[in-house]
C-alpha cells in the first residue's frame, strides 16, 4: 500500500480543482499497483465471514482487540473491534506530546486521528494515554458506527446487519448523553477547560 507525502494531506489528495486526476494521484505514487481499492475484504476475511444478521453477530474482522505499533507512535489496547479501525484512523506521524516534541520532519498529521483522540496520545497538555471514556465502550467505534446506528434501508435488505456508512446517528449518542440543546454547550466548554486547566497545573 502506498503512503502519501503529507504536507499538505487534503490539498494533494483533492488535486488542484478539488476533483484530483489519475495523473495527480500517480505523481503522489499512486497507482494501481500501490492502492487497494476499500472493499469488504480490507477489513474482513472472506473465508471466516461469520454471521453479520441478527443476533449475535459473529462477523470477523481481520484485527481485533488490540492494534500493533500504529504509524502515530503507540498502541490501542483493548479496543475490540475498533483496531481495525484504529489502524488507518491515526495521524501515522510518530509521537508527538509533552514529551515527545522532537520529530523527524514537519508533516502535518493524517487527516483521520481518532484513534489518537481516543486513546489520549498525540496531544499537547494532556496526560499521554490518559484514555478518553468512549474508548472503554465495547468494540469501541463499532458500536455507535455500526451496529447501533441502523444501515439505510436502500443498503439493507430489512434493515438486517450493521451499518456500514460508518455515519453515526446522533439519537444513538442521546442514548447515553441525554438531549443536546444549545443551553448545554457552555455546561461541555466549560467542562473540557476544567480538565485542560486541571492537567496544566500538574
Amino acid at each position: 500500500m502506498a503512503w502519501i507525502q503529507q504536507d499538505d494531506l487534503t490539498q494533494n489528495i483533492q488535486g488542484a480543482d478539488g476533483n484530483a486526476t489519475v495523473e495527480e494521484l500517480t505523481e503522489l505514487g499512486l497507482t494501481v499497483d500501490t492502492v487497494e481499492t476499500t472493499t469488504c475484504t480490507v477489513c474482513h476475511n472472506p473465508h471466516g465471514q461469520g454471521k453479520g444478521s441478527g443476533e449475535p453477530n459473529t462477523a470477523t474482522v481481520r484485527i481485533s482487540s488490540s492494534t500493533p505499533m500504529l504509524p502515530a507512535g503507540f498502541k490501542a489496547v483493548g479496543v475490540g473491534r475498533g483496531a481495525l479501525c484504529m489502524t488507518c484512523h491515526n495521524s501515522r506521524n510518530g509521537a508527538r506530546n509533552d514529551v515527545a516534541t522532537t520529530t523527524a520532519d514537519d508533516r502535518v498529521p493524517h487527516t483521520a486521528a481518532q484513534a489518537d483522540v481516543l486513546m489520549g496520545q498525540n496531544a499537547y497538555f494532556v496526560k499521554v494515554g490518559e484514555r478518553g471514556a468512549h474508548s472503554f465502550i465495547a468494540d469501541t467505534c463499532t458500536t455507535c458506527h455500526n451496529v447501533l446506528t441502523a444501515p439505510p434501508e436502500d443498503l439493507s435488505y430489512n434493515l438486517a446487519g450493521t451499518n456500514h456508512t460508518f455515519a453515526a446517528d446522533m439519537e444513538v449518542c442521546s442514548q447515553c448523553h441525554g438531549a443536546f440543546d444549545g443551553g448545554t454547550e457552555p455546561l461541555m466548554a466549560e467542562r473540557s477547560l476544567s480538565w485542560w486547566r486541571k492537567g496544566w497545573r500538574n
